[in-house]
């Protein structure tokens, strides 16, 4: 009695000598009454159910013989099931970065939509171009967790060639691109200005250089290094390829290996 249990819920009770099924009654009401809340006929004695609300219920049972004639019911019990959970489905995957200059790596994640069941979620993953980009055969969410990182390799190319990545969970299936460049590859940064006005965010070596609530692109050679820095010397919030995790910062620097983009928040 007073049981708070997972759902679905669990019912067993005790067998009744030549019983051919059983009638469990679930309502919202210790005088139980129909409409019920649940009211399946089972062939043994025991039950699963699902779907339940969340708060207390009430629940008996009572048995049948070969001749179709009910027994009387069992004394009521009292429950309150816990929320239901939504099973977990594939939600999406990504490369970051989603250009690279071959070889070099990205890295993937894949997203659930709820946390990952007991023993995790195992992901499929596949490329339509695995000569050019691969990655693990799977790779597994956490129990409880929401979401797992993999590692997509790439190889040495002549020319710019893309490939496709492909998750699958549960039926569902989730895609991302990957660009590999050969080296020398132009590759390019977007930068969007964001927080005090007036202010200009600009880069070394130059081509960036975007006023605060703008955005702005500029070219760069592949695995070139780049500072990123407010113009008049104010700190900033930076996010994206180039992050400073939430902290303030004067500058930020990074080496642009693939098409990226970075955010920076003027203080």
């Amino acid at each position: 009695n007073d049981a708070t249990p997972a759902q679905p819920v669990s019912f067993d009770w005790g067998d009744v000598a030549t019983a051919t099924a059983y009638e469990i009654q679930v309502d919202d009401s210790s005088t139980i009454a129909a409409p019920f809340v649940a009211n399946p006929i089972v062939g043994v004695s025991q039950a699963s159910i699902g779907g339940l609300p969340a708060q207390r219920l009430w629940w008996r049972v009572r048995a049948r013989n070969a001749a179709g004639d009910w027994g009387p019911y069992s004394v009521v019990r009292r429950f309150t099931p816990q929320a239901a959970t939504a099973a977990a489905s594939l939600s999406a995957v990504s490369l970051n970065p989603s250009s690279v200059v071959g070889p070099a790596s990205s890295t993937g994640t894949v997203t659930l939509t709820a946390g990952a069941p007991t023993g995790g979620a195992v992901v499929t993953l596949t490329s339509s171009n695995p000569a050019a980009a691969g990655a693990p055969a799977s790779v597994t969410v956490a129990a409880g967790a929401t979401s797992a990182t993999f590692t997509a390799a790439t190889t040495a190319v002549s020319a710019a060639t893309s490939a496709t990545l492909t998750a699958a969970y549960a039926g569902v299936t989730r895609t991302a691109a990957l660009t590999v460049n050969p080296p020398g590859a132009n590759v390019t940064l977007t930068l969007t200005a964001t927080g005090r006005g007036g202010e200009r965010v600009v880069s070394s070596p130059a081509g960036i250089d975007v006023a605060v609530g703008s955005t702005a692109s500029a070219g760069f050679a592949a695995n070139t290094s780049i500072t990123l820095s407010v113009a008049s010397g104010r700190d900033a919030i930076w996010s994206g390829a180039c992050s400073s995790g939430g902290a303030k910062a004067r500058t930020c620097a990074f080496t642009i290996t693939g098409n990226a983009a970075v955010t920076g928040n003027v203080q």
